[in-house]
């Protein structure tokens, strides 16, 4: 990718870097101590693990992207961790799970589709690992300078590594 192409795209600051294990959406207020109360439950059933790099994609709808993702490949303990939260989550308050099998991603750019070819997007990749070791509940703040998030609550998964557990989620 080119210098002066950079500038088409929308960076996301390292500090909202995250992957999203559930999206749960506007939340009342009420619900969220018990939102908290049943993720800490999860968090002590399931075990830390290894995401392993995949790709860079683009992302949103393959006709017209607007993400640049870095995309890791298939886990099942991240798969079996989404599941948990959506069964109980969805009992607290109602949560749209698009698919069955979520894709363990980050978000690191995005950017408006006429501006950008898909072509242009070339990017040298690295193999890379990434340790899941905790579950944490952000609350997202639109501001107009673009989306930040704020941390309401973290929760350390069990230090048991669920890759090399033999009963495997």
């Amino acid at each position: 990718m080119k210098a002066r192409n950079l500038q088409r795209f929308r960076w996301i600051p390292p500090e909202n870097w995250h992957i999203t294990t559930l999206f749960i959406g506007e939340t009342e207020k009420s619900l969220v101590p018990k939102i908290k109360e049943e993720i800490k439950l999860i968090s002590q059933e399931h075990s830390q693990f290894t995401l392993r790099f995949q790709s860079y994609s683009l992302a949103a709808d393959k006709k017209s992207p607007r993400m640049i993702w870095v995309k890791f490949e298939k886990s099942e303990p991240f798969i079996a961790l989404n599941n948990k939260l959506v069964s109980v989550i969805r009992k607290i308050t109602p949560v749209d799970a698009k698919r069955k099998e979520p894709i363990p991603h980050i978000t690191i750019a995005r950017f408006h589709p006429s501006k950008v070819k898909s072509q242009e997007l070339v990017i040298p990749t690295t193999p890379a690992e990434l340790q899941a070791r905790q579950i944490e509940l952000w609350q997202t703040n639109f501001h107009k300078d673009g989306v930040q998030y704020e941390v309401l609550s973290h929760f350390e998964l069990s230090a048991r590594d669920a890759n090399s557990d033999s009963r495997r989620l």
